[in-house]
């Protein structure tokens, strides 16, 4: 979820260079068996933030395990070309599914937020999982930053994915529970870079709120209705965000920074999350999971 460490400091892509990033390839239906995730099948799930990156490949993943599938984006265009793109995909395959579905929205604000999941769980039904993947890593010059641009980056950051939990608990718990996941950042609580002040501000009160939604809803939790919430950490994902903006050389600093050195891809951070979202994790609330091939660790960050 954005440069690490040292990593702040490295050159930038500069601008209208093209970038090495190649379109995501259709997620195997190898890798995820509906006979290993039988639960997500006609149910709904919200990717929130899910037009491209990380957010697109479990909207295509969920897709594949028969759920009905929800974008949520304020990129409207770009994720009615990815929904159009896997309705092709599935009505060539021998397996029917679902249509996957846009709701065009800026979640940070309110009245848009509100009116689009709204939406979302009248047309699709009430969720069984959402997993929020929204945020935005821009930097900030510390001496001269304004408030308002603090206030912006930490509505998205922070604000905007935990009104987005807080409002579908309802339908949610209608529904017959379910679980939440909420993608966080180490710049939270971890590294601590001045120009990330508005970003992991953010992100400091998503920690903070992810665990403080879990309790809040773990009170009425019941045997038979369960709702999890709980936040996941990625690691230095390569996706086309962070590819246009960084160097191969920068990534390659990266990898060495973590104790299993491989390229971490969109596609890479599926597994983890539907295993997380599914009932197979079905004790995990309110916690964090870092999930970043040991990153970090060799420097003791």
């Amino acid at each position: 979820m954005g440069p690490r460490g040292m990593r702040a400091y490295f050159p930038r892509r500069p601008p209208n260079r093209r970038s090495s990033f190649k379109p995501m390839q259709h997620y195997s239906r190898k890798t995820l068996s509906c006979r290993d995730y039988p639960e997500f099948e006609s149910k709904t799930v919200l990717v929130l933030g899910g037009a491209n990156g990380v957010g697109a490949a479990l909207v295509e993943a969920f897709l594949s395990l028969g759920a009905k599938v929800g974008i949520v984006d304020r990129d409207g265009t770009r994720a009615e070309a990815l929904a159009q793109s896997l309705a092709r995909h599935e009505s060539s395959s021998a397996s029917p599914t679902f249509l996957p579905r846009v709701f065009a929205a800026d979640l940070a604000i309110e009245s848009e937020r509100e009116r689009a999941l709204d939406t979302a769980v009248r047309e699709l039904g009430s969720p069984k999982t959402v997993v929020c993947t929204i945020g935005l890593d821009r930097r900030v010059d510390f001496e001269t930053v304004k408030q308002g641009e603090l206030e912006d980056l930490i509505r998205i950051n922070g604000l905007a994915p935990i009104l987005a939990a807080r409002q579908l608990i309802v339908p949610m718990r209608e529904g017959g529970g379910g679980s939440v996941c909420i993608f966080t950042s180490r710049h939270g609580s971890k590294i601590f870079q001045p120009d990330m002040l508005g970003y992991g501000g953010g992100k400091a009160f998503l920690e903070s709120g992810i665990q403080r939604l879990a309790q809040f809803v773990g009170s009425k939790n019941t045997s038979e209705n369960t709702i999890r919430i709980f936040g996941f950490c990625p690691g230095w994902v390569q996706t086309e965000n962070q590819l246009s903006k960084f160097t191969h050389d920068n990534f390659e600093s990266a990898k060495a920074e973590q104790l299993i050195p491989v390229d971490m891809r969109a596609e890479d951070i599926v597994r983890p999350v539907v295993f997380l979202c599914s009932s197979q994790a079905g004790l995990y609330t309110g916690q964090l999971f870092q999930y970043d091939g040991g990153e970090g660790r060799l420097s003791g960050r």
